[in-house]
């Protein structure tokens, strides 16, 4: 085994829109794992847009990374070697870690999860029965209450948090689901492959204007991944009672002063709305085993879709990163070792 890792950090502080010299790719030896810890082969990589908002010098809802810092992210691999004291995981088995941008890494056993042995691919625990899935189901299911016969409206439906908003809604009982994405080729996938009932580019004109031709009757609940000119599209659109369930804000990510928010909070009172933002979850491993019960079955009777865009090799994961933010990938983005 080559006794060589690379890992990925922040170079510098990146001035709007991020380029490869943002990064840096440094190789350190592989580090000997403790008595109670594990050495984790790293094979896939998970691409979160959220991280885009810890590389600048300011606070926001994430604290700024440390330059030279190893990027952080969650991560599917394989272990190689463990501590004396390892009981729980034996060499070879798939594990789940919060590696980030790394070839190798070492961690406790309690820190690496066992991936359970199912029919599934490993990396989907990093999409569909991880977190991406677990955002989707829970923004329907926990912050929007989603009920039978309403129409769903998800931006940034061909991401990886959209694309899943749309099917699960299929199968919890929505009556009618409209996606919103950035070019034709997503549009058709949303409607063609992933069973949508409507959907459009919102570089094709207004927002709310290609909103209110998508949904004539108006929507029931809506699941924010884009912000701003779609959120003020949606709560124009908003049915009495209407939920909206924030779960990204993708279009502010990159940007170098702050975009300005919806000017139509008022509709808020008449129409009775309620809007909250999924958090992370206070048990993360309940709430995973919770979603892999309910679409597994989805799953295993090819009810769902799983789209994946995977970059090949380490040394293109800023590339991979970048392309998030220029709309390169349909589903979940990741990096494959």
């Amino acid at each position: 085994m080559n006794n060589q890792m690379q890992q990925w950090s922040l170079a510098r502080r990146p001035q709007g829109n991020l380029t490869i010299d943002d990064f840096k790719e440094v190789s350190l030896d592989i580090p000997e794992p403790g008595e109670d810890e594990v050495l984790i082969r790293n094979t896939f990589i998970s691409m979160e847009p959220v991280m885009r908002e810890a590389f600048g010098d300011f606070d926001s809802f994430l604290p700024p990374l440390e330059l030279g810092q190893t990027i952080p992210g969650g991560a599917v691999g394989i272990v190689e070697k463990k501590g004396s004291n390892v009981n729980m995981l034996q060499i070879g088995d798939p594990v789940y870690s919060p590696a980030g941008w790394s070839t190798h890494s070492v961690f406790s056993e309690a820190t690496a999860m066992k991936i359970a042995s199912n029919d599934f691919p490993n990396e989907y625990i990093l999409s569909v029965l991880g977190y991406s899935g677990l955002t989707a189901y829970r923004a329907l299911t926990e912050y929007a209450s989603l009920v039978a016969g309403e129409t769903v409206f998800v931006s940034g439906a061909a991401g990886s948090v959209g694309n899943l908003v749309g099917q699960f809604a299929r199968k919890l009982g929505a009556g009618y689901v409209i996606g919103s994405a950035g070019s034709p080729e997503k549009v058709r996938w949303l409607l063609e492959e992933a069973g949508f009932d409507a959907a459009f580019n919102y570089k094709d004109g207004d927002v709310k204007e290609l909103l209110k031709q998508a949904a004539p009757n108006g929507i029931d609940v809506y699941v924010d991944n884009v912000g701003y000119d779609h959120l003020e599209a949606a709560i124009d659109c908003m049915n009495l009672n209407g939920r909206i369930a924030i779960s990204g804000m993708i279009s502010g990510y990159e940007s170098t002063t702050p975009l300005p928010g919806p000017s139509n909070l008022v509709e808020f009172v008449p129409k009775n709305l309620r809007m909250q933002g999924v958090g992370f979850p206070q048990d993360y491993a309940a709430a995973t085993q919770k979603l892999i019960d309910a679409v597994a079955p989805w799953l295993n009777a090819g009810e769902i879709i799983v789209k994946q865009t995977i970059v090949e090799g380490f040394e293109k994961t800023p590339e991979a990163f970048i392309g998030l933010f220029s709309g390169k990938n349909i589903g979940k983005m990741l990096v494959k070792i």
